[in-house]
């Protein structure tokens, strides 16, 4: 792409042509996401915004962006956030990308955690760990969408617990009722939690070290 004045609808088109290379399907849709990533602005189809000039900086962002995810890096780490559920979680190559499926897994949590609740009768707040929470897609969920449960994320790589104590820190106020704890799964729990934890989520990686996968994941 050139840095003379263009406007974002022909930015856009011409990062839609190149990314036919790789993504042929989404082609449209994910020029557009990273087109609006650059510029922080609303560029939807047909929208005003499209019309406006692009700024040299945005156009670099953009340039920049393309070549990461034409050298086949996965659009959720170019635009560096990705929506589940109710959150916009920070992701990037320290944490595996939430997945539909994820967000099915949430609901049957929610589910114990519900279930839960009644049984306490609110004698004191339910206790849920998420482990290997990674982004911390799951115990953050639940924090979220059941305000005052107590949530543990626990994770074995510091990369990790980074990315889910920056999508802690998004939560505000509502997220003082989680505890971030690097271990090994069971291994980072207290001792003293023994008989005092409710419901127990993980959602580790379904893929073997040696397993030859898509770099696109």
């Amino acid at each position: 792409m050139t840095n003379h004045t263009v406007d974002w609808q022909e930015l856009i088109v011409e990062a839609t042509d190149r990314l036919r290379q790789v993504v042929p399907d989404t082609a449209a849709r994910e020029a557009q996401w990273i087109a609006e990533e650059a510029s922080g602005l609303a560029l939807a189809q047909g929208g005003a915004d499209r019309s406006l000039s692009a700024t040299v900086g945005a156009v670099g962002r953009l340039d920049a962006m393309m070549e990461r995810r034409l050298a086949g890096e996965p659009l959720q780490y170019v635009l560096g956030h990705w929506p589940f559920r109710r959150l916009d979680l920070l992701v990037d190559a320290r944490v595996l990308i939430p997945r539909p499926e994820t967000e099915a897994l949430v609901d049957d949590v929610l589910a114990a955690v519900d279930e839960t609740r009644k049984r306490l009768g609110g004698v004191r707040p339910v206790m849920m760990v998420d482990l290997g929470t990674g982004c911390g897609a799951i115990g953050l969920s639940v924090v979220e969408e059941r305000r005052g449960t107590h949530v543990i994320l626990t994770d074995v790589s510091d990369g990790a617990l980074s990315v889910a104590r920056a999508n802690l820190a998004g939560l505000g106020r509502h997220g003082t009722t989680v505890e971030v704890v690097a271990g090994s799964w069971y291994d980072a729990l207290a001792e003293g939690l023994r008989g005092q934890v409710d419901v127990i989520a993980s959602n580790p990686p379904y893929v073997g070290l040696n397993d030859v996968i898509a770099d696109d994941v």
